[in-house]
Formats: C-alpha cells, sequence, structure tokens
C-alpha cells in the first residue's frame, strides 16, 4: 500500500483532475464515488461545497467562538492518493469495500475522520493496479485548519500496519525497515522520489526490444550528467564559501586594525593630558596643604570660610531661596566640616571638568579611527560583490553548458518514449473502454432480463383470465445461462454495426432467435412481443452507440 497526502488551495483543480480524464472532459476512468460527512452524492456538488466553506471561515471562527488570529493563507485542500499493487490487491481480493475500508483508516490516522471528503477511484494504470483519490477539506466545522503535524509518519505507520493485518506481514520492506530504525531512535535519511523520466528509462531498458540498448545508453549519459551537475554544484558552493571566507577574513583583519588604532588615539589623547593632571593635583594638593595650615588658628578658619563661599552665587541667588543660602553661610563659617566637605566637592568638580574634556578628545579620535575602518570596510565590501558578480556569471556560463547537454539527452529520451507512452495511452483508453462497455453490457443485460421476466409474468396472468379450463400450474422457467461479452448479440450487434451492417438485416434473425425462448402465446400477444422487443433494442442502440475509433 503506498499512501500520499500533499496540500493545495484550488479545490477546483484538484475536482478537474480527480473528476475526469487526463486532458478530456469525460468521466472514463473514473470507476466510482463516494462522500464522506457531505450531505450530497453528486461529485460536481460534492467539491462546490467544500469549497463554500473557505468563503465563510471567518464566520465559523465567530461561530465557535475561536479566536481570528493566525494565518488567513493555509491551504484548505487535502489531496491523498492511496494505491495498491496488483499482486497486493489479488492477495487480498480488494474490492469497493475493502478500498474504502482502508481509506477511512487512512483518513482517522491523520485526524480528518470528521471532515469532508470524496472518494475517487481510477482504474486507468496500464498495470491494473487499484487506486484512489481522497480530497479532504481541512477547514472544520468550527473554521480552523487540520493540522500538519507528522502527516506522513502517521500515514506511513497505518500503511504499515494495515498490510500487517491484512496479509499478516509487511509488503513494503523498505518502510518496514525505517519504521525499525525509528523505534531503535535512529531517523532515517529522508527517501527522494526517482523522476519519471529516470523510471521511464529504466523499464524501456528492461524491455527486450530494439530500443533497449539506446535506451540504457541514454540512462547512462543521464546518470554521468547527474554525477557531473553534483560535482558542479559542489564546485560552486565550495568557491563561493572561500570567496566569502576571504572577505569576511579581510573584515576581521580591518577590524583588529581599527580597534588598535581606537586605543593608540586613547592613549594618545590620555598622554597629551599627563601634564594638566600634575598640574592640577599639585595644585589640588597645595591647596589642602594651606586649608589644613589655616584650620590651626581661627584667623585661618574664617580666611578658609570666606574663601569656600561662593559669594556670585550667593548674590544671585533667587528670591525664594533666600533662607537656606544664609544657613548654608552660617554653616561655612562657624563648622569645619561644612568646609572640608566644600573643598572636596569643588576639588571633584575640578578633576570631572578635566576628564570630561580628555573623553571628549578619545572620542573625536576614536570617530576619526572608524570612519577609517569604514571607508575600508566598504572598500572590501565592494570588491567582494564585485568578484561574487563575476563569479556568478561564469558559473552560470558552465552551468548552461550542462543544460544544453540535459535538453539534448531529454530530446533524445523523448523521441525514444514518445512510441511507449502512446502505447500505453491507447492502452489505457481500450481498458477504459473495455470497461466501459462491460458495465453497459452487464447493466442492458440486466434490464433485459427483468423485462423479459416481467412481461412473462403479465403474459400468464392475461391466459389465466382469459381461459375457463382448470388454472393449469404454471411452469418454471429453465435457468438462463450466463452472457459471454465475447459471444453474446450484444457484441455482435456492435460488431456488424462497426462494419456497416444495417439494422433491418439483423433485427430479423435476433427476434427469431428470441421467440424461440420466449414461452407458448397467441398470435396477437406473440405480435405485440416481438414489436416491443424490437423497440427496445433499437433504443438499447441509439442509447449505446460506441466509436472504437475515438
Amino acid at each position: 500500500m503506498f499512501i500520499e497526502l500533499n496540500r493545495s488551495y484550488s479545490f477546483r483543480k484538484v475536482s478537474q483532475y480527480c473528476l475526469h480524464d487526463v486532458d478530456a472532459q469525460t468521466s472514463d476512468r473514473v470507476d466510482f464515488v463516494e462522500t464522506r460527512n457531505l450531505a450530497t452524492r453528486n461529485p460536481q456538488a460534492a467539491w462546490r461545497i467544500m469549497a463554500s466553506r473557505t468563503y465563510v471561515q471567518s464566520e465559523l471562527k465567530e461561530k465557535a467562538g475561536v479566536s481570528l488570529a493566525g494565518r488567513k493563507d493555509g491551504k484548505a485542500v487535502g489531496h491523498m492518493l492511496v494505491s495498491w499493487g496488483r499482486d497486493e490487491a489479488d492477495a487480498q481480493k480488494l474490492d469497493r469495500a475493502g478500498m474504502v475500508q482502508s481509506i477511512e483508516g487512512a483518513l482517522k490516522a491523520i485526524g480528518a475522520d470528521d471532515r469532508q471528503a470524496m472518494i475517487i477511484a481510477h482504474n486507468d494504470t496500464s498495470d491494473r493496479n487499484p487506486h484512489c483519490h481522497v480530497i479532504i477539506n481541512l477547514i472544520g466545522d468550527d473554521g480552523r485548519l487540520l493540522k500538519s503535524y507528522n502527516d506522513h509518519k502517521k500515514l506511513s505507520r497505518f500503511a504499515l500496519e494495515e498490510e500487517i493485518r491484512i496479509h499478516g506481514r509487511p509488503i513494503v520492506q523498505e518502510r518496514n525497515k525505517r519504521w525499525h530504525d525509528r523505534d531503535a531512535g535512529e531517523t532515517p535519511a529522508p527517501m527522494k522520489k526517482k523522476p519519471r523520466h529516470q523510471y521511464e528509462l529504466e523499464k524501456q531498458a528492461e524491455n527486450d526490444n530494439t530500443a533497449a540498448p539506446k535506451a540504457q545508453r541514454l540512462l547512462e549519459q543521464q546518470k554521468t550528467l547527474e554525477r557531473e551537475k553534483a560535482r558542479q554544484c559542489d564546485r560552486h558552493r565550495r568557491n563561493q564559501e572561500r570567496l566569502r571566507s576571504i572577505m569576511e577574513e579581510r573584515e576581521r583583519r580591518i577590524k583588529l586594525q581599527t580597534e588598535a588604532l581606537v586605543r593608540r588615539s586613547k592613549t594618545n589623547a590620555r598622554k597629551a593630558y599627563d601634564q594638566t593632571w600634575r598640574d592640577l593635583h599639585d595644585d589640588q594638593q597645595a591647596e589642602r596643604q594651606q586649608f589644613e595650615e589655616n584650620e590651626k588658628s581661627i584667623r585661618g578658619s574664617i580666611e578658609n570660610g570666606l574663601r569656600m563661599v561662593d559669594w556670585f552665587k550667593l548674590f544671585h541667588r533667587p528670591r525664594d531661596t533666600g533662607a537656606d543660602s544664609l544657613k548654608t553661610l552660617f554653616q561655612t563659617l562657624t563648622q569645619e566640616a561644612k568646609r572640608r566637605e566644600i573643598l572636596d566637592q569643588r576639588q571633584q568638580s575640578e578633576r570631572d571638568k578635566l576628564r570630561a574634556e580628555q573623553k571628549k578628545l578619545e572620542r573625536e579620535a576614536e570617530k576619526i579611527a572608524k570612519q577609517h575602518y569604514a571607508a575600508k570596510l566598504e572598500q572590501v565590501r565592494d570588491d567582494y560583490v564585485l568578484k561574487a558578480e563575476k563569479m556568478r556569471q561564469r558559473q552560470e556560463r558552465s552551468t548552461v553548458e550542462l543544460k544544453k547537454s540535459q535538453q539534448n539527452i531529454a530530446q533524445q529520451r523523448n523521441e525514444l518514449l514518445k512510441q511507449q507512452r502512446e502505447q500505453e495511452q491507447e492502452a489505457k483508453r481500450k481498458l477504459v473502454l473495455q470497461q466501459k462497455l462491460q458495465r453497459e453490457f452487464d447493466d442492458a443485460a440486466k434490464r433485459e432480463q427483468e423485462q423479459t421476466e416481467q412481461e412473462a409474468g403479465d403474459t400468464d396472468q392475461t391466459d389465466q383470465s382469459s381461459t375457463d379450463v382448470t388454472v393449469q400450474p404454471k411452469k418454471s422457467r429453465r435457468e438462463r445461462k450466463p452472457r459471454d461479452p465475447n459471444t453474446s448479440r450484444r457484441r455482435r450487434d456492435i460488431e456488424n454495426r462497426e462494419q456497416g451492417v444495417s439494422n433491418d438485416n439483423r433485427q430479423e434473425p435476433d427476434a427469431q432467435q428470441q421467440s424461440v425462448s420466449t414461452p407458448e402465446l397467441d398470435q396477437e400477444a406473440q405480435r405485440q412481443y416481438e414489436e416491443q422487443l424490437l423497440d427496445y433494442l433499437n433504443q438499447i442502440d441509439r442509447g449505446h452507440d460506441l466509436d472504437f475509433e475515438h
């Protein structure tokens, strides 16, 4: 069993593909259609109902009390493909009920069993393996999208368990091996799908025909080209990384040079203020010594107090601060601690002012160094952009050469596989037509048998009511032989119609043959029965005329 789930935006496009033949408006390849959680069985109405929910998603959220936040452009269309191998299907005697049961289990595995869904079975594969397409509306009744966390793992686990449940053993051994690795705590490498052209070439190379050697040669050329593409991609990647590393190394060196230049600039700025700091230190030291000497006498204390007072600030004070200023003046003149505090504040202010001047000079030097760094860095980046553009052009030229080689191989491959693809399409068309003819033949035979039995019953009742003799027991009809579609009258009618035989030439023997098998009737009933039978056959011919050429 193979299960794959994809997401898209358009219900119309997915339904157009699933409900019709390839590149046609007919639906001969559709075997059956079933719906889930929908109030209709009409497929054309079903996909439109599912699509209409995307237009009222916000209203559904509001009605359910769900927040309107989140992504508004989520993919609401789920397209699931479920396929069985021919041998697997024959082993389990797969029928419609079995296919639907497996699909319902797959929907439940991903939590979509309550979502609107439409199941479409196809019968157009060349190897006649049964497969179904499932269109899922991922928008729930509350307007929220179905979460898609590890859907591929959930479906893979379901397929493995389904195979073991039905066959008693896993059918796809690679899937079983990968799940053993996962259960052991390992993460298997992701699997890549084989390209269709490679699959077709391998299939053609395995055939025993005249095109097999050429297909094998093209397959080898394709493999060689793929290896060359991988080497080229690796070479381009390494060249790009090398160029990027060179640019990063140059940036790192310029940054180191700039940091060293900034440090030297700051050091030079500090050296320029060394003498100024020494002079300030000497002046403040002398001032403190003079202060200590004056504090030994009352006269000196008064002198220190008068020196510590900021007379300009005192006389130009605001009017509302007069009491505080006089209080500070009195404390300065009378308290030694206040005078020492004012001296320390004054000397600290002088040091802060000189430090600010030094920092300003350092910032200017740092700014000049960074401007030099920015200019060099801009030049390095311009060089990188120029070299990267030249490298891109060289890589594009080499890529174009490989593209030409790929186009040449693709052209030869398409010419070689053109006949094979046409044969496959013709085989699919014939298969679909044969199945359609078989269904029509079975339906016509069933309707004809029902009508014959009904007319025979009506005739028996008429005979019994028209006679006065004792009612005879009803004769039991012999069992009707099963119809062979290859030798039946309907097959002969279709073959004669293809050969241009008129309806008049074949209706008479058909009627005679049919009259032999009818029960004994009177002359009037026999004539009416033949007229009804001929009208019915003509109606069937007009309604089921098949054109084998198209």
